[in-house]
């Protein structure tokens, strides 16, 4: 199944992007050199950010915080 990016989201213009800097290459040097496939990879994946998202806190049946979601332990 082949998946279409989503150009409304900044993931999906991202692919997008990269595709067409893959296809520019391709069609300048006939291929995907090495050196500049990965300098293109390394500028492209700059634009993300790998960064753990913070933990949800919920309140539990006592009005404390605890963190987790469904299936934590309430304390």
């Amino acid at each position: 199944m082949l998946i279409t990016p989503d150009l409304a989201t900044p993931e999906g213009a991202a692919v997008i992007d990269l595709a067409a800097l893959m296809e520019d290459l391709q069609a300048r040097t006939g291929e995907w050199p090495g050196a500049e496939t990965a300098d293109i990879f390394s500028d492209w994946l700059r634009r993300f950010s790998f960064a753990a998202p913070p933990p949800i806190r919920h309140r539990g049946p006592a009005g404390r915080y605890c963190a987790g979601g469904t299936g934590a332990a309430w304390r």
